[in-house]
């Protein structure tokens, strides 16, 4: 198992994702666009509602840790479950999440 990192700038939809995370999903990096978007295409629709509702609370201001399993579409088609953790490192003035970083560990379910 590897940790894999991502960092994700909320405003823009910019995402980091390690070369790890990419390689994780059996992608070079220079395959994948770093945007929201593509992590979003890559997320199981059956997964998108957990995802979204361990979100909320962190997006929002109520929480700064974030923590969901769910599953990852692999460039085979295949879907992989993951544990995703992250973590606020900034904030607006209204306490809304701008910038969040986490790590994504592949685990057997």
């Amino acid at each position: 198992m590897t940790a894999n990192f991502w960092m994700w700038n909320i405003k823009t939809k910019e995402c980091l994702f390690s070369d790890e995370w990419c390689r994780n999903l059996g992608y070079e990096p220079s395959e994948l666009i770093h945007h929201e978007e593509t992590w979003l295409s890559l997320v199981h629709e059956e997964s998108k509602p957990v995802v979204f509702d361990k979100l909320g609370p962190v997006l929002s201001g109520e929480l700064d840790f974030y923590s969901c399993k769910y599953r990852l579409r692999h460039k085979n088609s295949s879907y992989i479950w993951h544990l995703d953790t992250g973590r606020v490192i900034e904030r607006d003035n209204d306490g809304k999440a701008t910038i969040m970083e986490g790590h994504d560990i592949q685990i057997a379910c």
